[in-house]
């Protein structure tokens, strides 16, 4: 992220590995799962499976909304409109007409993270026409690892994404991905953290936990906190075996 050549495309590759992930793997599988219970709407014949599919897209269309938060912070031209009635997306409220706007939904922002791939693209190409190209090349020769890339984009992960128990979960490019958990959580080679709703980067909050956790241990070893609970629960009266 701050090596001197990586530097100067990290954002605008975030922003391009944000937007094709969201357009082509995310809602396209969402709008997949859509076309499946519109085709089989009112009357599905799994109606199980059909109620999977309905919470799985309501669930991933609020998370798309949150995660969409946080790229608006970054990103210009970010569309901010939000699904007008999350709650009813459920197999027993749905209807033509939610289906509809849901489709066009899905559709809408299909389209909108195509436009920001685009704009990133062309970022990322303006910048490198600042540079000479011989330059540019020394410069990633001297500073890019191509083995630690691999790591922190999991280049050699067939799946992009993956579902489990009724979520969908992105596997590719986790160092351009943004937890959204308001506390320190989140996955392997997060770029940052949230603290209460403050991102952070990683390295300093990783620290942070360790310095926490070295200081609470050394607390509980000075004053014998550990001796003094197993004193506590052998001294517990016990009771007696009652006789026959």
């Amino acid at each position: 992220m701050e090596n001197e050549y990586q530097s100067k495309f990290y954002l605008a590759e975030k922003k391009k590995s944000v937007s094709e992930f969201q357009s082509n793997y995310l809602l396209k599988n969402l709008q997949n799962k859509l076309n499946i219970i519109s085709e089989n709407f009112p009357n599905p014949q799994e109606p199980d499976k059909m109620a999977e599919y309905i919470d799985l897209i309501r669930n991933e269309l609020e998370k798309e909304y949150e995660a969409r938060k946080v790229l608006m912070t970054y990103c210009d031209d970010v569309p901010t409109f939000k699904h007008k009635d999350f709650e009813s997306l459920t197999l027993d409220q749905l209807d033509e007409t939610l289906l509809k706007y849901t489709d066009e939904y899905i559709k809408a922002l299909s389209d909108a993270y195509t436009d920001i791939y685009r704009d990133a693209f062309r970022e990322s190409n303006n910048i490198k026409e600042q540079y000479n190209i011989e330059d540019l090349q020394e410069m990633k020769r001297r500073h890019h690892n191509t083995s630690l890339e691999k790591f922190v984009t999991n280049k050699d992960e067939f799946d992009r994404i993956i579902e489990y128990k009724g979520k969908l979960i992105q596997k590719s490019n986790p160092i351009y991905l943004d937890p959204t958990s308001k506390f320190v959580k989140a996955h392997f080679y997060a770029p940052r953290k949230m603290v209460f709703g403050t991102f952070f980067p990683t390295i300093w909050v990783n620290v942070a936990v360790i310095w926490a956790m070295t200081i609470i241990l050394y607390i509980l070893l000075y004053y014998r906190a550990l001796k003094k609970l197993l004193d506590f629960f052998e001294n517990l009266p016990r009771r007696k075996k009652v006789s026959a």
